[in-house]
């Protein structure tokens, strides 16, 4: 009969019709096995047989000093185990100590039939963690002065050389100064940027150093110190006039696009014009077309907040006249002169002296206009005085005897302007 045997993914006719005929051959010269393993030492071998070839396992190492009997248990040869295991369980042949580590069943993986010590481990069937074997007595264990990290070693080291090491910072505890020293490893140069915290991470990617988020909040140095054309960008040649204390307008909190800038005027130098003018590159709002006639000194009557509201406005600033902008109809919302107002000219400041209360008058009679009953009659609404009823019967040119304005009591009596006869005034007791 001819047993076929599975080799690979084919099958080899040969092959199966030659182990065929050896094991007619082993089971004739069963009487002679101690003589039928050709590589026992005083033991005479069989011409043309091979034990790789005909058994399928070859004899190395150990097992080709080995009598044939210690195998093929009562010189039975089919069914004779070919995995480690099944020889080395402790009973036909020494097998896996208790203390060994766990591992798979297929013991050539780490050891060898010429010496099973030392022997070349193979961590790929360890199932266990490493601390278990590598704790300072079965193998070694990590060293004193290892960086302190958690985790599992193979986190960082490889089998196949524990020199070689791929750092997994997720399991190093500390911080990054801990290592980063200058000593265990690379650390802070000596021209880093100034900051104010000492954790690395709070910029620096373990990924990749060089590609650090900056994180401008954690700098300690002036903006200047970095900003200056050399280290990185600096302030334009056609930036608005600044110190260089650049966190008063740049914000860090928008440093992913420095144009976005939160003026503070408190620290600007110079006057408004030197920014507000016509033609600027910084978009500065200018004075417009239809502003009042005023000075360049803008603060003096605008706020920084909102130049739209303007401040009590300082007309120490203003040019011209009152009536420049004081007039019914103007665009700026000040008060004009009120229908009820007496009659006089445009000249305001002759009479409101205050620009702080107009109803602060030092009144000039140079600019009335009309005569002096147009506002000295009973019943006015300025509150001036008027012709007393004693008064002497007169015309009411009061000017042509009441000389001056300042007071009424100095005259010189214009008879022209007396009405009646003499005896009228000129009487005893009058």
């Amino acid at each position: 009969m001819i047993v076929w045997r599975e080799r690979g993914d084919c099958f080899d006719l040969r092959v199966a019709a030659l182990r065929f005929f050896v094991a007619v051959l082993f089971v004739c010269l069963a009487p002679f096995a101690a003589s039928a393993q050709e590589t026992v030492t005083g033991v005479e071998p069989i011409p043309g047989f091979d034990h790789g070839t005909m058994a399928g396992f070859p004899l190395t190492g150990k097992h080709a000093e080995a009598i044939c009997e210690t195998c093929h248990i009562n010189n039975e040869l089919k069914g004779t185990p070919k995995v480690c295991a099944s020889c080395h369980d402790g009973a036909r042949a020494v097998g896996k100590p208790l203390s060994h580590p766990p591992a798979g069943s297929n013991c050539a993986e780490c050891h060898s039939t010429s010496n099973f010590r030392p022997f070349d481990f193979d961590h790929v069937a360890i199932q266990q963690d490493c601390t278990t074997c590598h704790n300072g007595n079965r193998a070694r264990s990590k060293p004193a002065d290892h960086i302190p990290v958690s985790g599992s070693c193979d986190n960082c080291h490889v089998t196949t050389g524990f020199a070689t090491v791929r750092l997994d910072h997720a399991s190093v505890q500390g911080t990054c100064v801990s290592c980063h020293d200058g000593q265990g490893a690379p650390g802070q140069k000596e021209n880093h940027i100034q900051v104010a915290e000492t954790d690395c991470a709070a910029c620096h990617s373990t990924f990749d150093f060089a590609g650090g988020i900056f994180d401008h909040t954690l700098v300690v140095q002036p903006c200047a110190s970095c900003h200056n054309n050399f280290v990185v960008p600096g302030k334009p040649v056609d930036h608005l006039p600044a110190p260089e204390t650049c966190s008063d307008y740049h914000s860090p909190f928008f440093e992913e696009d420095f144009t976005v800038v939160e003026l503070d005027h408190d620290v600007v130098p110079g006057d408004c014009a030197s920014c507000h003018f016509v033609g600027n590159t910084w978009d500065a709002e200018t004075k417009p077309s239809d502003h009042i006639n005023a000075g360049e000194d803008c603060e003096s009557c605008h706020s920084t907040f909102a130049f739209s509201i303007g401040q009590n406005v300082d007309h120490n600033e203003v040019i011209g006249d009152c009536v420049d902008c004081h007039y019914n109809g103007n665009p700026l919302g000040t008060e004009a002169k009120p229908a009820n107002h007496l009659n006089t000219t445009d000249d305001c400041a002759a009479c409101h002296v205050s620009t702080q209360s107009f109803s602060v008058v030092s009144f000039d009679h140079n600019e009335a206009i009309g005569d002096c009953v147009d506002c000295h009659y009973n019943g006015n609404p300025f509150g001036t005085e008027t012709k007393p009823v004693n008064h002497l019967n007169t015309t009411d040119d009061c000017a042509a005897c009441h000389i001056s304005t300042q007071s009424f009591s100095v005259v010189s009596f214009d008879h022209n302007e007396a009405i009646g006869d003499c005896v009228d005034c000129h009487y005893n007791g009058n």
